[in-house]
This record gives C-alpha cells, structure tokens and sequence, in this order.
C-alpha cells in the first residue's frame, strides 16, 4: 500500500525495498535522524545514512500498519512537508 501522509518518521521501522544503488538494499532498522535528503537508519550493528533519491522504503506505522514510500516523494526538509497541509 503506497503511503499517503505522514509528518514524522523518526522512531519509525524502515527497510529499503529498492535502489538504484543494489548495495542499500535490504538494510533495515530504526529511523533515528531525517535531513532534507537522507534518512539515518540504526541497523543491528551501525547507524547508517541512506539517500531518499532513488529508494522506495517499507516503513511500519506506529499503527502497525506495513506502507511502502517513494523516497523521491519526500525530498523536502520536515518542516517543508508539513507546513503545506491545513490545520483540521
């Protein structure tokens, strides 16, 4: 299921599903620090910096909820990303 909207993806469990760098693929772990362009991923042995350009991720919701994200899609800084959305 393609992700619609999320504001924050820290503490969140990450795993590239695909790259157009093979050598990223299947690193998995626990999103630990986000930049404008890069997710910081703390796998079982490092923290590893991972580009958002040119992956497609598998991230699971603090629901539980499995959704998979272009990482092309968020190429913003976080405050970028959320200020574009109206207050409910």
């Amino acid at each position: 299921m393609p992700i619609k909207h999320v504001d924050e993806f820290l503490g969140l469990d990450i795993a590239v599903k695909s790259s157009t760098n093979p050598s990223l693929e299947g690193i998995s772990g626990r999103i630990v620090g986000e930049t404008m362009k890069t997710f910081s991923i703390k796998t079982s042995s490092a923290v590893k910096v991972v580009p958002k350009k040119g992956c497609v991720f598998r991230l699971r919701l603090a629901s539980g909820e499995v959704v998979e994200l272009n990482g092309d899609e968020v190429l913003k800084r976080v405050e970028e990303r959320t200020w574009g959305y109206e207050a409910q």
